[in-house]
């Protein structure tokens, strides 16, 4: 099935801000003064196979950071023909 160019923007665009808004209210319900001052944290919208589907744009070396943690999550403990509709998976890796 053909999606329609401009289509296919608006919904990048809409992920790309949930991907951002994600990120908000991390910060904004953070304690850590590093989170909510500096914004030292990432967050990712993934499909169930573990493709990058939108990220939120923070910090530049969190960029791609989360995907080779999330591959290690799907491959070890939640196997991708596992997931239900409406399941998530949320991670927290300090050493990424």
């Amino acid at each position: 099935m053909a999606i329609n160019p401009v289509t296919l923007e608006v919904l990048r665009h809409a992920f790309d801000s949930v991907a951002e808004q994600m990120t908000a209210a991390l910060t904004r319900a953070s304690y850590s003064t590093i989170l909510k001052e500096g914004k030292d944290c990432s967050s990712a919208i993934y499909d169930s196979q573990g493709r990058l589907i939108a990220e939120g744009a923070n910090v530049p070396i969190h960029l791609n950071c989360l995907t080779p943690v999330l591959q290690t999550v799907l491959s070890q403990f939640f196997p991708p023909d596992s997931f239900a509709p409406g399941d998530i998976v949320v991670t927290n890796d300090p050493y990424a």
